[in-house]
């Protein structure tokens, strides 16, 4: 093969310098390692003429580039193309190998058609450049494919809602179709599949998805129950393998209803007095994640009478129209005003469409106040010797439920003073229900015709009664 010689300038500096006219690249690499007599060959594919052009240069530096080149103590050949055409191939050797446009080195060269570089061994995979510019043929790759996103978070969604769809798009990421062998399927699985939906899939089944291709589906939230949910969608075929995204969201629970009684109060009345009233407070609150609907509050009596809702104040629970945000409550007021004695018991309840419904048992105990009833309540000695005492009685009987207070017995003046005089006193201690006490006394005479004096027993609670006792004196 021809070659012509040029002679190197001696004027450049200890390196090699690149001088194109466009953009090159440049390595510089000592070789400290080699031999002082060795020769090192690169061989590159210039621009110029369709030639290749060799240098040899002393073990200095070396310079790979794309326009014209300059050495220092080295001559430069250039290798005209053999039978008339373009260089056809040069194949790089433990160099390495370069693409289109790269050039390749090697530890020896020889120029011409179908020459080969180095002790190395021919190019990779990066393929080789042919006629004038086009890539060589390069190795294929297996059909990849490619998820995106990988991670999506829904937006909090009530419970048995759907949420907005997400979408996600695959890729064939690699170098040849894929699904040729099992087409493309996409599946729902992890902690919570259930919990999640595939809204549309245009994936599904594809065979011959072609490298670059792609296609797309979306996933909606749709909790059955509260709570963190967690799930993956896996993308698969073969070939083509898989690729994995995950999905998560909070699913909020529905409005929740609980009732209890306020502090200071209690579900259990305890004993009233007919006629007389009694109030507790109870507290409804919303313990769910989403506002309930309006309020409906009911009062079902089981047993006995004397139960009701007392009419909303600023702050209580209007039925009807009262409804509560999570973890909002208002106050509900029931009294309890017997009509007869005995048990009562009746059920407090709240409802509402989105809430469910919360109730509590109430409880009390109608009773008749404690009361002194005396065996008379005017005691007539008769006719008395002036100056004689005359002796009489009185008792007194507990006709109330409940027991009364302890009591006290003693003198109450008509406008002069009693002359009544308490000879004995068994009323000392509380009376049950039923139970009686009595107390005698003696009232004398001092001048003719009738005197009055009166006796006087008082409780709490029992309440306070006079009894008068009459003598005439003759």
């Amino acid at each position: 093969m021809p070659m012509r010689a040029t002679k190197c300038s001696v004027e450049e500096p200890h390196f090699t310098r690149l001088i194109a006219p466009r953009i090159g690249w440049l390595v510089t690499r000592p070789l400290t390692t080699l031999a002082a007599d060795a020769y090192l060959a690169s061989m590159w594919r210039s621009s110029f003429g369709g030639a290749v052009v060799i240098t040899l240069a002393i073990p200095f530096v070396i310079v790979f580039g794309l326009g014209a080149i300059g050495c220092r103590e080295g001559r430069q050949l250039v290798a005209d193309p053999g039978d008339g055409g373009a260089a056809d191939r040069a194949d790089a050797g433990q160099g390495g190998s370069r693409g289109a446009g790269g050039g390749a080195a090697g530890m020896t060269a020889t120029g011409g058609k179908g020459g080969t570089s180095g002790a190395g061994g021919t190019g990779g995979t990066g393929g080789s450049h042919r006629d004038g510019g086009s890539d060589g043929d390069a190795t294929s790759t297996a059909g990849a494919l490619m998820v995106s996103p990988a991670t999506h978070t829904f937006d909090d969604t009530p419970q048995d809602a759907t949420s907005a769809s997400q979408a996600f798009f695959v890729t064939n990421d690699g170098g040849s179709p894929a699904g040729t062998t099992s087409p493309l399927a996409v599946v729902l699985g992890g902690d919570n599949p259930n919990d999640f939906t595939i809204a549309a899939n245009s994936c599904a089944g594809l065979g011959g998805f072609n490298a670059g291709s792609s296609c797309g589906f979306s996933v909606a939230f749709k909790p059955a129950s509260g709570g963190k949910k967690n799930a993956t969608v896996t993308v698969s075929a073969d070939p083509g393998g898989t690729a994995v995204a995950s999905v998560t969201g909070n699913a909020l629970g529905p409005a929740v209803l609980t009732l209890a009684p306020a502090a200071g109060s209690s579900a259990n009345f305890g004993s009233q007095n007919i006629g007389q009233s009694t109030p507790e407070d109870f507290t409804l609150t919303n313990s769910g994640q989403l506002a309930s609907s309006a309020i409906s509050l009911t009062l079902t009596v089981l047993g006995g009478s004397g139960f009701s809702i007392a009419g909303p104040s600023l702050g209580d629970c209007a039925s009807g129209v009262t409804t509560l945000a999570p973890g909002a409550s208002c106050n509900i007021e029931v009294r309890f005003t017997p009509t007869s004695t005995g048990g009562a018991a009746a059920t407090l309840g709240a409802s509402a469409s989105m809430g469910a419904m919360a109730s509590l048992l109430l409880s009390a105990t109608g009773t008749i106040a404690p009361s002194f009833t005396p065996s008379s309540t005017a005691v007539d000695l008769g006719n008395v010797p002036i100056g004689t005492a005359g002796m009489g009685s009185v008792s007194f009987t507990n006709m109330g439920t409940s027991a009364t207070g302890v009591p006290t017995v003693s003198l109450a003046s008509n406008g002069t003073p009693n002359q009544l005089v308490i000879v004995s006193n068994g009323c000392v201690t509380a009376l049950g229900a039923g139970s009686s006490c009595s107390v005698s006394f003696t009232l004398t005479p001092t001048v003719a015709g009738i005197r009055t004096d009166y006796l006087r027993i008082s409780a709490s609670p029992g309440g306070t009664v006079l009894v008068g006792v009459s003598v005439t004196g003759v």
